[in-house]
């Protein structure tokens, strides 16, 4: 559906209120993806959402060449769980809601993601009317794109909650109108994320942006993008509340190209990479987890040196919320040195069995506790940078390498010992927990890819479970590809595994096909 630059609305359209038409509802929406590009008209709703959450729907605002208007952009008064994109290129938009204007129970999932390239907005807000079901927005994803845009707003926010008849018992209400009670609500409403991107310049007025944890919320700018002078900042809404809310302002120091992550507790800056998680197969027997990151881009981007690095690791029944250093009960493992000299970015934390009594049982023990684990950076002022957290546990590890089987002494025992090449000390690990099995990785995204579209993945639920079951089993092969081409090793003039010669077994750049004979020392 296109409406160029030279249409106009007139009285006599159909769906008109007073002299203007709201936009088609994409609540007809049926097929998978659709677009409507409105390029010129005075328009007063844009009606968005659909129940079905297999859809998504696009639509484009203005043009290089036109100026179209709208007042109201919100979810209709409707149950809406698709994904909706707003690409806004010119005109002016008087209010920009990213919620819905149900004042009845409506449930909103999906996403609602607006990019704002152009154009001149007014008003944007985290809801519509002034009173919605307490659950209306509690999972809906809505993301905000700065795309190189200057110019500035006025940002309103509302703990949308319930309205009654009468009055609730225990409960204080903000307003009385139109015969209701309009009570707060009682879960965080808010962006779940903010970017600034390729040159914006915005100020935010009014109000503080506010973000809710979903279970992260992220304020990410780009190098070249800024705040102007005197604009207001962000303020996370707390996971703890039950009647009003408990707010959290943000650093005031936004460093360009770093996340800034609100999950709920506090504001966390987040660097670098998780690589994931292993077992240490060795007295004294535990679980380590891997990260990696660039100090000295670190250092360039927060103008400060970084003074020291470490792990934090604890059982996920002892986190009371965010992980940090000040987390009761939490292991912190510092780290003076790289994995090794040829991955010098990389290094890992290792939580293990007692040094003084050590045995196979613990990994069974503790084999179903999940552990939480990431690493920090301390900068020169103090302040401490984190990655994201990984959650794994000895079985979750284990199942990733595609064996059903339970841990048990017996698995940890039957198989050769060989090195870690990228360890500051050589020690052995088995073979079984050094290389994931790749085979059942590649034929799990096989299967997938001829799959999809049949009565195999005839629900989304379906086709989301088996790409998490992939992801995690891929989550655990990057130390494969440091010794994919070690297909031996050799203790003094003992040799394990197979050399290659000039005929090579397996293929290779000197190997010819054709049936021979030859003596190998395995």
């Amino acid at each position: 559906m296109i409406f160029g630059p030279s249409f106009t609305n007139t009285a006599t359209t159909s769906n008109t209120v007073g002299n203007r038409m709201w936009l088609v509802e994409t609540s007809s929406q049926t097929t998978q993806s659709a677009s409507a590009r409105v390029y010129g008209g005075n328009w007063n709703y844009f009606y968005l959402g659909n129940g079905n959450s297999n859809l998504t729907c696009n639509i484009y605002f203005g043009s290089a060449i036109s100026s179209p208007a709208l007042t109201n952009v919100a979810i209709n008064n409707m149950s809406s769980s698709c994904d909706t994109n707003l690409y806004i290129y010119s005109g002016t938009i008087t209010y920009l809601c990213m919620a819905s204007l149900s004042t009845v129970a409506r449930t909103q999932k999906g996403s609602l993601n607006y990019y704002i390239k152009g154009g001149t907005i007014s008003n944007i807000r985290d809801y519509s009317v002034t009173a919605c079901e307490n659950d209306c927005c509690e999972n809906l994803v809505k993301n905000l794109v700065f795309d190189g845009w200057t110019g500035q707003f006025t940002f309103g926010h509302q703990n949308v909650g319930p309205r009654y008849t009468t009055e609730q018992p225990g409960k204080t209400y903000w307003n009385y109108s139109g015969g209701y009670y309009y009570y707060y609500g009682d879960y965080a409403t808010g962006l779940s994320s903010v970017s600034f991107l390729n040159g914006s310049s915005v100020k935010i007025n009014g109000s503080p942006i506010h973000m809710k944890a979903h279970p992260n919320a992220v304020v990410y700018m780009s190098e070249d993008s800024a705040l102007q002078s005197g604009s207001l900042l962000f303020t996370g809404v707390s996971n703890d509340f039950t009647q009003g809310e408990s707010l959290i302002a943000s650093p005031t120091t936004i460093h360009p190209r770093l996340s800034l992550i609100w999950d709920g507790y506090s504001w966390q800056y987040h660097f670098g990479e998780v690589l994931g998680a292993a077992i240490r197969v060795r007295t004294p027997y535990g679980i380590r987890f891997g990260f990696e990151a660039d100090l000295t881009e670190l250092a360039a981007l927060t103008g400060k040196t970084v003074v020291s690095k470490g792990v934090l690791i604890i059982p996920q029944p002892l986190l009371e919320s965010s992980l940090d250093v000040n987390s009761p009960y939490v292991l912190n493992v510092p780290v003076t040195k790289p994995l090794s000299s040829e991955h010098l970015n990389q290094f890992t934390g290792c939580l293990v069995d007692s040094l003084q009594n050590p045995g196979i049982d613990w990994l069974t023990t503790w084999a179903n506790i999940k552990f939480v684990s990431r690493a920090y950076f301390t900068l020169s002022d103090g302040s401490k940078i984190y990655t994201e957290t990984v959650t794994r546990s000895v079985q979750d590890i284990w199942d990733i390498l595609d064996t059903s089987v339970v841990l048990d002494e017996t698995d940890w025992t039957d198989f050769d010992k060989i090195p870690v090449k990228n360890e500051t000390q050589s020690i052995s690990i088995t073979t079984r927990a050094y290389y994931p099995d790749q085979y059942s990785f590649l034929t799990k995204l096989e299967n997938i890819r001829q799959n999809v579209g049949t009565t195999t993945f005839a629900s989304s639920g379906a086709l989301a479970s088996e790409l998490q079951a992939a992801m995690r089993m891929a989550l655990d092969l990057d130390l494969y590809y440091d010794y994919v081409d070690k297909i031996y090793y050799k203790s003094g003039i003992t040799n394990f595994g197979a050399v290659p010669d000039s005929n090579k077994i397996g293929g290779g750049t000197t190997y010819t096909s054709g049936i021979g004979s030859a003596t190998y020392t395995v």
